[in-house]
């Protein structure tokens, strides 16, 4: 029972893989969760539930993964995105609360079978990837009237609350990480600290490529960096092994942004690791030709 002694008459099982890890990381993190308002009311419904649940280390290999079982980092930060005064943040949270969002997920998974279907719904229109998760995080109503949800908790510690299920690849998060999930604000702090990152190259696991910040901007259509970068004066010559923004752009798709890139003169002879430029690259789509999202590009690129 790894409860603080004000909250002993409720508990659930932590099953014990790993003495450092459970003495260690779990049983100050459950403490921790219990001190809350929202925290006793989620060991509440979790000890009604009256199921077994096993926390262990990622590190831990899993054979069988099931909805006794959640598995945290036992040192990695936990980073989350939040909106303030109308722009975007990457901020670090308190590390119990990223064992309570997992902890409400086993909630939602038992108290209503319905949950875990809508864990792989589609993305919502608010920038959550699954209805589950925006329950989670934001909960039934809101986090005012739901204490069983994350933003619940962050608002009783007196942090930003969470406003999508973004969140970095890595911890800390890279300079990629902060353009792909839109964090103008957090992105503007660092270039006023040190402005030579504007013209910044990194690996972008999903491009599987090198990228600058303008070409990762372009990747994730991220538009508001875009024109933050490019009043700043970012070097839109800059080669990467993307290949530009413009390819960078029509490497997910986002054939509009790739043309208005181009419209607004960006370098569209920069050629990705295997030297094809953003013509090249449509030209070797035989169906480029027909697309009407195509057409204009192809027009615009070939002049």
């Amino acid at each position: 029972m790894y409860i603080n002694n004000d909250f002993e008459n409720h508990f659930f099982l932590i099953a014990i893989v790993e003495r450092d890890f459970s003495d260690k990381i779990v049983r100050p993190l459950i403490n921790e969760i219990a001190s809350t308002k929202p925290g006793k009311e989620l060991l509440e419904r979790i000890t009604n539930i009256g199921c077994q649940f096993k926390i262990v280390s990622s590190n831990t290999t899993v054979t069988f993964p099931n909805l006794n079982l959640v598995q945290i980092e036992e040192e990695k930060p936990y980073f989350y995105v939040t909106m303030q005064k109308g722009e975007k943040f990457l901020v670090e949270g308190p590390r119990n609360v990223r064992l309570a969002h997992e902890l409400i997920h086993l909630v939602h998974a038992y108290e209503n079978p319905e949950a875990e279907k809508r864990r792989g719904e589609t993305h919502t229109d608010d920038e959550m990837d699954t209805e589950e998760e925006r329950l989670t995080i934001q909960g039934s109503n809101n986090f005012e009237k739901d204490n069983c949800c994350e933003n619940s908790f962050l608002s009783a510690l007196n942090y930003p609350i969470r406003i999508n299920h973004d969140g970095p690849a890595i911890s800390p998060p890279s300079l990629i990480d902060v353009i792909k999930t839109g964090a103008l604000g957090t992105l503007k702090q660092i270039l006023e600290k040190d402005p030579a990152q504007i013209n910044f190259v990194g690996y972008c696991l999903e491009a599987e490529a090198t990228t600058t910040l303008l070409s990762a901007a372009a990747f994730y259509n991220q538009t508001p960096i875009i024109d933050y970068l490019l009043n700043s004066h970012v070097n839109i010559h800059q080669e990467d092994e993307i290949g530009g923004p413009i390819l960078a752009a029509l490497k997910h798709d986002y054939k509009e942004l790739a043309f208005s890139l181009a419209e607004r003169g960006l370098d569209r002879n920069l050629r990705d690791r295997i030297q094809q430029t953003a013509l090249d690259f449509l030209n070797r789509r035989p169906t480029s030709r027909f697309d009407i999202r195509s057409k204009p590009l192809l027009k615009l690129l070939s002049s």
